[in-house]
């Protein structure tokens, strides 16, 4: 059976995008072992508790969600993903009629180094990020916030980790 012309053209925009998405999903790869990564608890310079756990056990857990890194120990790893969170705001987003706040902008900065524990030098240039996210204080607690602002910074980091060309 012979699909319309019509029906063709409206599903090449869909086959484009999948297109693309193989290309990023697959590409940028690492040279072999360097999957194997250690995470080193993050350095927290923020002064505020609550980000020294959610960075550690959320972007730990974002890592190994995103499957392309396998995390282990320091003795097997080939790869030290070393974090220091630098800074943690809190700014207001949105107000409602009254003037009262009913959103938060989160911003979570730091540097990110990449370190190549088998040759004992840089892996990849150090990169400061920054990861967002909106907070609705009605809905939910300032953690849940914090966990997707951790995530952002994690996928931010990894992004850049994968789009050096220089492997």
């Amino acid at each position: 059976m012979k699909l319309p012309l019509r029906i063709l053209r409206s599903l090449f925009p869909f086959s484009a995008l999948w297109a693309i998405n193989c290309i990023y999903t697959l590409g940028g790869g690492l040279p072999k072992g360097y999957n194997k990564v250690y995470f080193q608890i993050p350095e927290n310079r923020t002064n505020y508790p609550l980000v020294q756990d959610v960075s550690l056990n959320y972007g730990l857990s974002f890592i190994r969600s995103d499957g392309r890194l396998k995390v282990t120990d320091s003795a097997n790893a080939y790869l030290m993903i070393k974090t220091e969170i630098t800074s943690y705001l809190k700014s207001p987003e949105q107000y409602d009629n009254t003037g009262k706040v009913i959103s938060y902008r989160l911003v979570l900065s730091g540097k990110v180094e990449f370190f190549d524990l088998k040759n004992g030098k840089e892996f990849a240039p150090s990169v400061n990020i920054t990861g967002n996210a909106l907070w609705f204080p009605d809905n939910e607690g300032e953690e849940s916030a914090l966990k997707r602002a951790v995530e952002d910074f994690y996928r931010q980091a990894l992004r850049y980790l994968f789009s050096q060309a220089e492997w």
